[in-house]
């Protein structure tokens, strides 16, 4: 695979796991999301991207404990932050 086609992948599968959280969180089911905040958060080590780690860390344990609403809260830092990450993977690849 090239550089571009793994940030893709990554991107992808990134973003599919912050949705699939986030629907679990929004059917009020914290433990659905565990798994989901945890492959993104897999994800993320490969890249780096402390800040979006750090919130998909706190999504991940909240959601562990069953506390909806500390989950709820960490997934906004996951959608405040990677945007900007994403955006700076495709950045990094259109500038090879």
């Amino acid at each position: 695979m090239e550089l571009g086609e793994v940030v893709e992948s990554l991107v992808a599968s990134v973003s599919l796991e912050i949705d699939n959280a986030d629907r679990a969180l929004a059917a009020g089911r914290p433990h659905d999301a565990v798994h989901p905040a945890h492959r993104a958060r897999n994800d993320g080590l490969m890249i780096g991207a402390q800040p979006l780690l750090d919130a998909l860390i706190e999504v991940e344990t909240a959601a562990s404990r069953g506390e909806l609403e500390p989950a709820r809260a960490a997934l906004e830092r996951v959608r405040a932050v990677w945007p900007a990450t994403r955006d700076e993977l495709q950045r990094c690849v259109t500038e090879r």
